[in-house]
């Protein structure tokens, strides 16, 4: 992961802390994560600083916050890259799409309309192909 997360939360205004430190480096490593993922992995801190940590990070931007259908909320790190998300409606796997072209219809189509457009997701629902494969 490419972001110093010392110097994001000190241009913040946050105090850089080894539970914030060590939470986001766990983070990093996930694609697609749950706070119950983190509180998991960090055992040995507690659930409120885990829950905070986490809320910190998406209020920063830090973080892209994804929901699922009734599912959990899920985040992942937020990136430049523009691509949202296919589930697989039998297992429930998750998988990232190239969506730029996309994207930039949408705030097109957006503009176009006055419309301002501050955020967005995309979830597309099918089979995956193990899955698919599987049923066949």
């Amino acid at each position: 992961m490419d972001m110093d997360i010392e110097r994001l939360l000190k241009s913040h205004g946050k105090s850089v802390t080894p539970e914030r430190k060590a939470i986001f480096e766990g983070m990093s490593g996930l694609r697609l994560f749950r706070v119950k993922d983190l509180l998991a992995m960090f055992p040995n801190t507690g659930r409120a600083s885990v829950f905070r940590t986490v809320q910190l990070f998406a209020e920063m931007g830090l973080l892209r916050k994804l929901s699922f259908g009734d599912r959990w909320e899920y985040y992942e790190i937020a990136t430049d890259s523009h691509h949202e998300h296919f589930e697989c409606g039998k297992c429930h796997a998750i998988f990232r799409f190239d969506a730029g072209f996309i994207c930039n219809s949408l705030g097109y189509l957006a503009r176009k309309q006055w419309f301002f457009l501050q955020s967005h997701q995309i979830l597309l629902s099918g089979t995956c192909s193990v899955c698919y494969q599987n049923h066949a």
